[in-house]
């Protein structure tokens, strides 16, 4: 039997916490899961008035020919009015049988799983928040959502799964009556998840799995399905005859919960024109400057041998050293002072943002190729240091601005404590569009006027210049190359 993990499995044992406001629209609807695994969501619905509710799972071990019946709802999907599910999510260079997703257009079991939902009239489903923010989902948000309109959505900005650090979205969604170019999505966003909900997340205490009837036997069960995983690591009790307990133990706590959690309601608006992704119309003038200033970053292979002394940080701020370049290197280290962080720490302080150098002791980061966090940007010679600075407090503040219009959506999730990161494309991108849409009036203009001699472009960026190729007769940024 496949691992849990390989068959995309997150068990939603805290429904109540999850789907909160969501009961309206189940009432008196008959309800159908495709990938009910140990029938959590079945259970919710009934609680909530679904007049009746039955479930599906490629798990043999989770069904009883009733309730949950055994069928691989990828290859046969169920026929349904109502679904309610949440579908396996697992990325494509994760699963090691790769051909469901190789003979798709999809790069996640998810994106999969929605489109097998395509012929129902209205749902619920809990799927990555990528859905609604990455370029790996356009495929999908442009089928689905051109047929259905999400009415309401809850976010967490906290993983509510123990064994996955996916942030995911609860939605209903409605088929449309007719296509429109705006979305306005009632949309609630949870920052955390409260103390006992989270604890609901990773599985009942001990004793209270005892209460909620979870035998030996279950337990059995659990290991078994999971490839001998302890059961501490799964998401609560999985035979059918504890989910109602548990459920119960659910609803003990739920108002308690609720307490500890910052609750944020809004409309969230996406378009259609910018494929339905959110902050689209953001990222959209942002891919229109692409990086015609040629931005590339340090890398230690560009570093040649010489006479000038520079202190340098060694891909981590904290490992420096002295060294000895050649002139041509030690120009453009000393006129290249913008240090990208890529990446959130987790810390109040450690937001993605761009900084100066000079404030490490150091005139210099060298990154090595596979560096992904703190890389040293090399522009072209004409934009001087008392330009860059004025860029840095430009993308700080421009960043933090849209991250606070979008709640951060519009970023890549990065692990853990709702931490984001973007791409160095991503970060060239914007400071282009900065330079030539808030720096400099008439900037492209000229940037097409300067003829400096030639100078060779890095390989690392070879692609990316081919994508946005720099006006005739402008330098880009140096490889470091001797003279």
């Amino acid at each position: 039997m496949l691992a849990k993990k390989q068959l995309g499995q997150f068990f939603t044992t805290n429904s109540d916490w999850i789907l909160q406001g969501l009961e309206p629209f189940i009432a008196g609807k008959n309800i159908v899961d495709p990938f009910a695994g140990a029938g959590d969501l079945l259970h919710w619905a009934r609680r909530h008035g679904a007049r009746s509710a039955v479930g599906y799972d490629i798990d043999e071990s989770l069904t009883d020919g009733k309730n949950i019946i055994h069928r691989d709802s990828f290859a046969l999907p169920p026929q349904a009015e109502f679904i309610i599910t949440n579908p396996p999510y697992l990325y494509q260079n994760k699963l090691q049988d790769n051909r469901l997703l190789a003979q798709s257009r999809h790069t996640d079991l998810y994106q999969l799983a929605l489109e097998k939902m395509m012929e129902s009239i209205e749902g619920i489903v809990l799927v990555p928040i990528n859905f609604l923010s990455a370029e790996n989902a356009k495929y999908i948000r442009q089928i689905f959502l051109e047929k259905f309109a999400i009415i309401k959505a809850n976010y967490f900005t906290e993983p509510v799964f123990a064994d996955t650090s996916y942030n995911i979205i609860a939605f209903y969604y409605r088929k449309k009556l007719q296509q429109a170019e705006i979305m306005a999505i009632d949309f609630t966003l949870y920052r955390g998840v409260a103390k006992n909900a989270r604890g609901l997340a990773r599985g009942t205490p001990q004793a209270e799995r005892r209460s909620a009837g979870a035998t030996k036997n279950a337990r059995g069960l659990d290991r078994l399905a999971c490839g001998g995983a302890p059961q501490a690591e799964m998401h609560g009790a999985r035979a059918t005859e504890s989910i109602p307990a548990v459920a119960q133990a659910a609803d003990a706590v739920l108002a308690n919960s609720v307490a500890h959690a910052a609750k944020i309601e809004t409309k969230l608006t996406v378009f259609r024109r910018h494929n339905w992704q959110i902050g689209g119309e953001f990222l959209a003038a942002i891919r229109h400057y692409g990086n015609r200033l040629q931005i590339g970053r340090l890398e230690e292979e560009d570093l040649h041998p010489g006479n000038y002394a520079v202190r340098i940080a060694y891909n981590h701020l904290n490992c420096r050293k002295n060294i000895h370049v050649c002139e041509t290197d030690y120009n453009i280290i000393k006129n290249n002072i913008m240090l990208l962080k890529a990446i959130d720490t987790g810390t109040k302080g450690g937001q993605i943002r761009l900084e100066d150098i000079r404030n490490y002791d150091c005139d210099a980061l060298v990154s090595i190729k596979t560096s992904r966090n703190q890389i040293n940007l090399v522009v072209p010679l004409y934009i001087g240091i008392k330009e860059q600075e004025q860029l840095i407090n430009l993308f700080n503040r421009e960043l933090n601005a849209k991250r606070q219009e979008y709640y951060s959506l519009f970023m890549t999730n990065y692990r853990d404590k709702n931490r984001k990161r973007i791409s160095f494309n991503f970060a060239y991108k914007l400071l282009n569009y900065l330079y030539f849409s808030h720096l400099k009036a008439g900037g492209e203009n000229r940037l097409n006027r300067q003829n400096p001699a030639k100078r060779t472009i890095p390989a690392s960026h070879a692609a990316e210049s081919q994508r946005n190729p720099l006006p005739t007769g402008i330098r880009p940024p140096s490889s470091l190359s001797a003279n």
